[in-house]
């Protein structure tokens, strides 16, 4: 690797909304395949909630 960033990342349109830019990752089929996985990954939590676990539940 000679330390330059890969041009496809330049394609991505540069933002503060972290959803945005993970959107955009994930989208883009120039992208390894392995980095959208990581994208729609970390979008889980803004588009769906955590379920909790049995041992989460508290019976009273």
């Amino acid at each position: 690797m000679d330390g330059k960033p890969d041009p496809v990342w330049a394609t991505i349109k540069k933002t503060d909304d972290p959803r945005e830019f993970l959107l955009a990752v994930m989208n883009n089929d120039a992208i390894d395949m392995s980095a959208r996985i990581e994208a729609a990954d970390a979008l889980m939590p803004y588009y769906h909630e955590r379920l909790a676990a049995e041992d989460d539940e508290q019976e009273d």
